[in-house]
């Protein structure tokens, strides 16, 4: 009797066996939405996984050429404004406009700087030739100087007993071995000339294309990239502005800051000026150092040996003229907004040169300024955070 009453009464309850089978199929919808998430999660780590695997194999193919990379896109945004008027000038053509913007500035940058390079290595080789008689010559006027016998004859240097030195052996040495030192910098320089025009030919490559493609590329890199807009334009301002810095502000205005001080040892008659122009040029580049420490030292070496007007002119010219060149220069070049701490801009010419050579000068200040753009996007992406933790820490204390 029972067993011919459940079929009843599933019949008469239709809408008790129509919930069951609508909770089972909710059940299933439940369980393969979740397996869904979950395939998608996998999916989503497996590209991030796959692309950064591809991105650091790619990073490891192009290790060698990240330099001369770098270098290229930086001068491109120097140069982009000469490349939008040669664009202008031929009314739109992009191919032939890089064409020619690159080959503008690979006369106008890297013939000069050859036929100076030329000139440095004749002078450094005569100066290694003709350094003894030059300072036998030196010493013998600054002998023949007032100033000399009063130095001689005061208490400090008989004390320390600094007449009993052979100074002309001393420089003589220390000037070969500076001019060897050179050489074999030199002749490194001539062994890695192949590395040397490859990256050359690298960086003007780059600049052919981001002539072109340049704002393209930089669309692209905005969309691709997870980060906020607003932080993207942060770093492409902060490599636009130290990358002008870095160029403009200093090797242009080294340039001029060590030819200036070039001209200056060349008009008071200082011997084998060229040679010490060129390291005035290098002093100029490198930040906190500067030309003084190359006008200063020759200026009172004049003194010394005896021609006070010309050290004194030397020292004037230091002091006055090529010192405050930077401040003259620089905020028309560069602004004021692209400079970083001067101790920061030490560390990374110094750090650049170490690692990427002479391009580090260049590199280093560009490395430096990401790591305090992405800083900044921290700062800013962490604010209510950090505000939170100082807080906490203030009540604490």
């Amino acid at each position: 009797m029972s067993s011919e009453q459940n079929p009843g009464s599933e019949l008469n309850n239709p809408d008790k066996s129509h919930g069951e089978s609508e909770k089972s199929s909710n059940f299933q919808i439940t369980v393969s939405s979740q397996q869904q998430q979950y395939l998608n999660r996998i999916n989503s780590v497996s590209t991030i996984l796959i692309l950064f695997l591809a991105t650091v194999s790619l990073c490891l193919i192009l290790y060698f050429f990240i330099r001369p990379v770098l270098l290229g896109v930086s001068f491109t945004i120097i140069f982009y404004p000469l490349y939008l008027l040669v664009l202008k000038i031929l009314k739109g053509h992009k191919t032939p406009s890089s064409i020619i913007t690159c080959i503008m500035l690979l006369f106008g940058l890297l013939v000069p700087l050859y036929m100076t390079s030329h000139l440095f290595i004749v002078e450094i080789i005569n100066l290694y030739n003709s350094a003894g008689p030059q300072i036998q010559e030196l010493f013998e006027k600054g002998r023949q100087s007032e100033l000399f016998g009063h130095l001689t004859n005061s208490s400090i240097f008989k004390k320390l007993s600094l007449i009993q030195i052979d100074w002309v052996a001393l420089f003589q040495n220390l000037l070969q071995r500076i001019a060897a030192l050179v050489t074999i910098l030199i002749n490194r320089t001539s062994a890695g000339v192949f590395g040397l025009v490859t990256d050359i030919a690298v960086a003007f490559f780059t600049m052919f294309y981001f002539f072109i493609d340049g704002k393209r590329l930089l669309s692209q890199i905005r969309y691709i990239i997870p980060l906020n807009k607003n932080y993207i334009d942060l770093i492409y301002t902060r490599f636009n502005l130290i990358s002008k810095a870095a160029i403009l502000g200093t090797l242009v205005i080294g340039l001029i800051q060590g030819s200036v001080g070039a001209v200056t040892l060349l008009i008071f008659g200082v011997k084998n000026w060229l040679v010490w122009g060129f390291i005035t040029v290098i002093m100029a580049i490198i930040p906190l150092l500067g030309t003084w420490t190359v006008l200063v030292p020759a200026g009172i070496i004049q003194i010394i040996i005896g021609n006070l007007w010309q050290g004194i002119g030397i020292l004037l010219m230091s002091f006055i003229v090529v010192s405050n060149l930077d401040n003259l220069i620089r905020p028309r070049l560069v602004g004021h907004n692209a400079r970083m701490h001067d101790l920061m801009i030490f560390f990374a010419t110094l750090g650049g040169l170490g690692f990427f050579g002479v391009t580090g000068i260049i590199i280093g200040p560009i490395i430096a300024s990401f790591f305090f753009a992405m800083l900044d996007i921290y700062k800013m992406q962490f604010q209510k955070e950090l505000q939170l933790l100082d807080e906490n820490s203030i009540k604490k204390n």
